[in-house]
């Protein structure tokens, strides 16, 4: 009796976890603010950009619609959803997308079992990694819950490395034959992590072979099926393909050719999406930083390799190293987007495997302590890097109202364009801008991307630029406000900028200079004038003034006239209004000393005078003030009835300075 409940718990304990996945995940989509009503294209997520396509596609399989018109990318992900639009539904992705998270749950579960067989009840212990991996964080919740083509290759991926798993324990036919044909079926909805996971199957099993010494009978076989998968699992949906678009490429695989991927972006790229983008670009934040377990399963998959040696650690390492550096040499991947417009999916499949390799590395560090040795080196070494921007010389001229034109010299992936300009995030970062440099054009997306930076907007480019004329035009009614500089980012071993406990560093360096302030001028933050002036830790322009964001702001400007001695700066600043359950308390720091402390007891104006020696001038005369506040208070904790959470600290209605002249 007791040998049967031992053999069926588990079972037990795992239908009741992919029970409460499932109902986890209905009510996640349930709540999502952004999931549609109704089965049409104008109806919630079905507007984005990758899911208006989805849809479309899904809708015209349904009908049975093969024009090109209706479909864009690879159809195996609409096509499966297609027969649930016969049901009406709002969402005819949502089953497809909920069976694809259970059997990623299952198929983790088994997964696990066999990489820690020694440990018992891996397969659960891997299942309860997944769901907390991949449900709890809100961003890759969301991943989950919109659809992506990611959902159905994260199941698809897993069920090749299992079968890849088995093989090593036996191989046997059948399993080679599960690893092509699971493999094919990931590139029929994604095809280059198709391409990665076949790749890196056959090339873990061509070292298995030689390491094992498998027979050549046996090897025969295991190519033979291995290849007969491939073609099995291909051949439905390349046939679909065929029916579709002919011999022809697709508008798809055209515009995925053209972007392309590039090794040289991937130091960039880890910097900016693995660590950190700031100071380079002043919004988002670094992968590790969001999610700790990507470090951790990182390390606990270098722990398992050189403590354990097995050939299915460096698979899985291999597997989903691969993929990572793969995704950061893309050239359609960058900061802002990882978070705000959800391309964390791309990784997605890895992070309940990542999370159970951070329990290797707590395994490992408990048992050999002597291993922190050389993994805290190793840590230290993926994330002890900052992306810096450094100005070199203003070059060019204005040409327009959103014009500039500058000679450059030939540049590639570390060098950079800044321009002085106005408009919103998303115009600078989705803007159709149009750059030539000659008769050679430099195309958006492929060649180069705009983002916005504290003053204006920097471009960057994604592969070498000839040498020549540069001329830059921006779309989307951007207003140009001074003459392009030329820069460059440089990767520099240091602390990560992770929070805001190194506010300095990470903030104050810009492409840009702040603007010129003559003497005895007062300028609001709040001016369209004054862009850059307030450099990070602020909300948008509000009245006359501004606001600070939460604990820590910056705020930068340049003397007009460089001072003959130490300066007065002036600021007209007020608390939040009467009635606040303590009062604002903040201090101002310069680059090099504290200039005080104050509190704020009312909502009453006051003038902060700051007495700035010249020795804390830096020789670009770029004053740069830090605004420490202890207890920014968001309205809704003060006003019944405010709905208002933002977390304010001062408000910051002008700055101006004076020469203060020593005595004789």
């Amino acid at each position: 009796m007791k040998g049967r409940v031992a053999a069926v718990a588990p079972r037990l304990a795992m239908a009741f976890l992919s029970a409460c996945v499932g109902l986890f995940y209905l009510w996640a989509w349930s709540v999502s603010p952004e999931r549609p009503v109704a089965p049409v294209l104008t109806s919630g997520w079905w507007h984005n950009y990758d899911q208006t396509h989805y849809m479309r596609s899904a809708l015209a399989f349904a009908h049975g619609d093969l024009a090109p018109a209706s479909h864009w990318y690879l159809p195996l992900y609409p096509l499966l959803a297609a027969p649930f639009v016969w049901l009406g539904i709002a969402d005819p992705f949502l089953p497809l997308n909920l069976g694809c998270l259970i059997a990623s749950v299952v198929l983790t579960a088994a997964l696990c079992s066999r990489l820690a067989p020694d440990l018992r009840g891996a397969g659960l212990i891997g299942a309860v990694c997944f769901a907390l991996c991949e449900l709890v964080p809100p961003p890759i919740r969301a991943v989950w819950v919109t659809p992506w083509t990611s959902t159905l290759a994260t199941p698809l991926t897993l069920a090749a490395l299992l079968a890849f798993l088995s093989w090593l324990q036996r191989p046997r036919a059948l399993a080679a034959f599960g690893c092509g044909f699971f493999g094919a079926l990931v590139g029929s909805g994604r095809p280059i992590d198709g391409a990665l996971i076949l790749a890196a199957l056959g090339l873990g099993a061509l070292v298995a072979t030689g390491l094992r010494r498998i027979d050549r009978r046996t090897c025969v076989r295991s190519i033979l099926t291995y290849g007969g998968g491939v073609i099995v699992g291909a051949l439905p949906v390349f046939g679909l393909y065929l029916a579709i678009w002919g011999l022809h490429e697709s508008p798809y695989v055209q515009s995925s050719a053209q972007i392309g991927f590039a090794a040289r972006l991937i130091p960039l790229h880890w910097v900016e999406l693995m660590i950190s983008p700031k100071p380079a670009l002043p919004v988002g934040q670094g992968m590790i930083a969001t999610l700790p377990f990507v470090l951790t399963g990182l390390l606990g998959l270098a722990s398992a390799i050189v403590t354990g040696r097995h050939l299915r650690d460096m698979v899985m390492g291999g597997t989903i190293l691969g993929s990572t550096l793969l995704y950061l040499s893309y050239r359609d991947l960058h900061a802002p987007g990882l978070w705000d417009y959800h391309n964390i999916h791309y990784f997605k499949w890895a992070f309940g495997l990542l999370g159970f390799y951070s329990l290797f590395l707590i395994r490992d560090v408990v048992r050999r302590p002597a291993a922190l040795l050389w993994l805290v080196p190793l840590a230290a070494l993926l994330t002890c890097w900052r992306a810096t921007p450094e100005p070199l010389v203003t070059t060019g001229r204005v040409t327009g109202p959103a014009a500039v034109a500058l000679d450059v010299a030939p540049m590639g992936v570390m060098d950079a364009i800044a321009v002085p300009a106005d408009g919103r995030i998303d115009q600078f970062y989705f803007g159709a801008h149009h750059l030539t440099i000659g008769s050679h054009l430099v195309a958006p997306i492929a060649d180069f991307k705009a983002f916005a930076i504290p003053g204006g907007v920097m471009l960057q480019p994604l592969r070498p630029w000839p040498a020549g004329r540069l001329d830059i035009g921006f779309e989307d009614g951007i207003h140009v406000r001074g003459a392009p500089w030329r820069g460059r980012i440089i990767l520099l071993p240091a602390l990560p900028c992770w929070g805001t406990d190194w506010p300095r560093a990470c903030i104050e360096h810009t492409m840009l200079p702040p603007p010129a302030i003559p003497a005895g001028i007062a300028i609001s933050p709040a001016a369209p004038t004054a862009d850059g002036m307030a450099a990070s830790g602020w909300f948008d322009p509000e009245g006359n003034g501004r606001w600070t964001r939460g604990n820590v702001a910056v705020l930068r400007f340049r003397p007009a006239v460089r001072p003959r001695g130490d300066i007065v700066v002036r600021l007209d600043t007020s608390a939040i209004a009467a009635g606040t359950p303590s009062p604002v308390r903040f201090s101002l720091e310069d680059d090099r000393r504290a200039l005080g402390h104050w509190q704020y007891p009312d909502g009453k104006p006051h003038e902060l005078v700051l007495h700035v020696p010249h020795g804390d001038i830096p020789p670009d005369g770029t004053i740069n003030l830090f605004i420490d506040v202890s207890n920014p208070t968001p309205p809704h904790d003060i006003f019944p009835g405010s709905d208002d959470v933002r977390p304010l600290g001062i408000f910051v209605r002008s700055v101006a300075w004076d020469d203060v002249h020593r005595p004789e």
